[in-house]
């Protein structure tokens, strides 16, 4: 019961700091990249800090769920082996 709470919660703490890291990188791409008259371009609407702010929190969503449906087609055995195979520092 311990392991599994143990690995429930650092899979939650991973997944939040990665999510948080991609939307810092997309937000940071938004400000760099994109200017208030290319936006209004691709969009049809005005340039805001919302505006960014969603788009940032779009892509970082977006992102984590490609993650995830990823990591769930990959095979159950390198799953299992890369989270609960320790590798010696012996080699």
């Amino acid at each position: 019961m311990l392991f599994n709470v143990a690995t429930a919660l650092t899979m939650t703490i991973g997944v939040s700091v990665f999510y948080l890291a991609v939307f810092l990188l997309a937000l940071a791409a938004a400000f760099l990249l994109l200017d208030g008259h290319s936006f209004q371009q691709l969009s049809d609407q005005s340039w805001s800090i919302g505006k960014i702010l969603e788009s940032a929190w779009m892509t970082a969503s977006l992102a984590t769920l490609g993650g995830a449906v990823g990591a769930g087609l990959e095979e159950d055995d390198i799953t299992r082996a890369a989270a609960y195979t320790r590798e010696s520092d012996e080699g």
